[in-house]
């Protein structure tokens, strides 16, 4: 049990060819979420049941949601990337400079905070 870690993006296409970075599936989607912005969610990245990683919540595999984070961000076929958790179906747009400050966060902390709560 835990809190999963969820990737949603606003494609320009319908069928985005991403599925090489990651080795899962890229999904399309049907949510009635839309932003602050007006932005929607299309597709989602299914990530195998990874753990949710943030501050406060450090444990899950931060280098390689980084990297789909990343992949996502410079792609010209995504206009808008959203990460966080699956509980309460929280989850927020990001952006380039959100994740350079994550991974600085990382490299500072990587997993520590969690494994001294236990």
């Amino acid at each position: 049990m835990g809190i999963d870690a969820v990737i949603r993006f606003e494609s320009t296409v319908d069928e985005p060819d991403l599925e090489w970075f990651h080795g899962g599936e890229v999904e399309k989607i049907a949510d009635d979420y839309y932003d602050t912005d007006g932005g929607k969610p299309t597709h989602e990245v299914d990530l195998g049941g990874h753990r949710y990683y943030g501050k406060g919540y450090e444990r899950g595999p931060w280098p390689t949601i980084s990297a789909i984070l990343l992949v996502l961000l410079m792609s010209k076929d995504v206009k808008k990337v959203w990460y966080g958790g699956d509980c309460n179906d929280w989850i927020g747009a990001v952006d380039i400079d959100w994740l350079n400050e994550m991974n600085k966060y990382y490299v500072e902390y990587g997993h520590r905070p969690y494994r001294r709560d236990r």
